[in-house]
């Protein structure tokens, strides 16, 4: 059976402007949060939206029993068995992702709320999908996809 573990919302990442002028306080800051002590305190603070990315977050469990999780080496090690797969697939990276995302979350929720079918709420989402991809480029948004998968664009 083929199964694509998905790495949903795939991650955070902070830059800092060469032409700013608190180019070193905007490090420290940076620094700061991703140290082990307080990136620990993020992922295990539900509202930061933080997912663990260390290999200490794995493995100092305290925190995520003040999570709530009853049994917090399940929870982990689903996200490490996914982050280990041969054929996990990470979050869609071209510009415009989040409007894809939108369209599908809106159609699902009206499926969901039986305001629709399943069927009629996923073509309504591909054709808001189409329509995205028309108004960003559809060429464009292929070579980016593709590029997104380390394939050729051309």
């Amino acid at each position: 059976m083929n199964h694509a573990p998905f790495l949903a919302f795939g991650g955070w990442i902070a830059g800092i402007d060469a032409k700013s002028d608190n180019v070193e306080a905007a490090y420290d800051f940076l620094s700061f949060l991703g140290s082990p002590e307080n990136s620990y305190i993020c992922v295990t603070t539900p509202e930061t939206g933080f997912n663990p990315f260390r290999k200490s977050h794995f493995e100092k469990l305290a925190g995520w029993y003040g999570y709530g999780f009853v049994n917090p080496e399940d929870y982990l090690g689903a996200i490490q068995a996914t982050i280990a797969h041969s054929n996990v697939q990470p979050d869609i990276r071209i510009p415009g992702a989040f409007r894809y995302f939108e369209a599908l979350d809106a159609q699902l929720a009206m499926a969901l709320a039986g305001a629709k079918t399943a069927k009629e709420a996923l073509d309504d989402a591909a054709k808001e999908w189409e329509a995205i991809s028309q108004d960003l480029g559809k060429e464009k948004q292929l070579k980016n996809y593709r590029a997104s998968l380390g394939l050729p664009i051309e």
